[in-house]
């Protein structure tokens, strides 16, 4: 006797999805060296309605397996800490190899950090740039992703060796993802 099949309605699975909302969760950066090309950069409230800028990347290379070419990661600023604009002015100041701090204008930073949902293309849009991603301590012994940007130019700047440099592991410690042989300052960036 064959058994039969349960049926589905297509109708109302297919309504439910065309309904749904797209998922917009990221896939943040863990430890490592990578080589990125910028998507966007922007600004947008989280689901608690706190102010965040973002930067949305594509790994060209990496020494971590987990993030390999081609692989999306983003980085998120909480603006509403006290260290929050400090670091994306350090990021925008190091991705435009700016020096002075008062160069960098309210004018520029609408520029590079477009609104969520607007039409506009960041200015920062195609450029790349290495990132070293290490942890350490706060103050308060808890652990922070520390984040070291340098502009990159893919035309002219050495690639890193990122085949023979030394690779992220899985670490069975509860700290999860270790650089072997680095120290706190994480991976030099080479140039």
């Amino acid at each position: 006797m064959a058994i039969k099949k349960p049926s589905i309605d297509a109708d109302f699975f297919a309504t439910m999805i065309a309904e749904a909302e797209i998922q917009q969760g990221s896939r943040y950066f863990e430890p490592g060296l990578y080589l990125v090309q910028i998507d966007n950069c922007k600004f947008f409230a989280n689901r608690h309605g706190r102010p965040r800028a973002a930067v949305d990347c594509t790994v060209v290379a990496s020494n971590n397996s987990l993030f390999p070419e081609t692989s999306q990661a983003t980085w998120v600023v909480s603006l509403d800490t006290d260290s929050g604009p400090n670091t994306v002015k350090t990021f925008i100041a190091k991705l435009f190899k700016q020096t002075d701090s008062k160069s960098i204008t309210a004018s520029d930073v609408n520029k590079i950090f477009v609104k969520d949902g607007s039409m506009n293309v960041s200015s920062a849009s195609g450029m790349h740039a290495l990132l070293n991603v290490y942890t350490i301590k706060t103050t308060s012994g808890n652990d922070f992703s520390k984040h070291e940007w340098r502009h990159f130019n893919i035309d002219s700047d050495e690639i890193p060796d990122f085949e023979n440099m030394a690779k992220v592991v899985n670490s069975p410690a509860p700290e999860g993802l270790q650089i072997e042989a680095t120290g706190a300052q994480g991976n030099s960036i080479p140039f």
